[in-house]
């Protein structure tokens, strides 16, 4: 399955979650997204940073092509929350016809796939899946 080769690659500052959604959106479905924000050098203004962006995101997703969905679909985006912070994106993948999340959660782990069921272990929850285009 073509989701193996991101599987374990490292979290960096670099290379945060939302590089990997955007390496994986180019790559796999054809979709150019660029890049929303530099992630700032210093680890205490990234996450206030990437929580202000994504509920940007959220807010604005019409604006750059995204649209909110309830079927999400293999490619669609996943926008993740930890207790009312919207904080990190995924991609949508089923596997076996199970909803799974690709994602880099954080710096110390890689690229994972998650269930729902995963993501609640980890305090996660899914804020909405977002769909591009038409």
């Amino acid at each position: 399955m073509w989701i193996n080769k991101y599987l374990g690659k490292r979290w960096t500052q670099e290379q945060d979650c939302g590089y990997w959604f955007r390496r994986i959106q180019k790559e796999q479905f054809g979709q150019n997204i660029p890049a929303i924000c530099n992630v700032p050098a210093d680890p205490r203004k990234f996450l206030r940073q990437a929580m202000h962006i994504l509920k940007e995101v959220k807010e604005k997703a019409s604006d750059i092509g995204w649209r909110a969905t309830d079927n999400p679909i293999d490619g669609d985006a996943a926008l993740l929350a930890i207790r009312t912070h919207i904080h990190h994106i995924g991609v949508v993948v089923f596997v076996d016809k199970q909803l799974q999340i690709l994602h880099a959660p954080d710096e110390g782990s890689g690229v994972m796939l998650s269930s729902k069921k995963n993501l609640r272990q980890n305090f996660m929850r899914i804020e909405g899946f977002y769909t591009y285009g038409n």
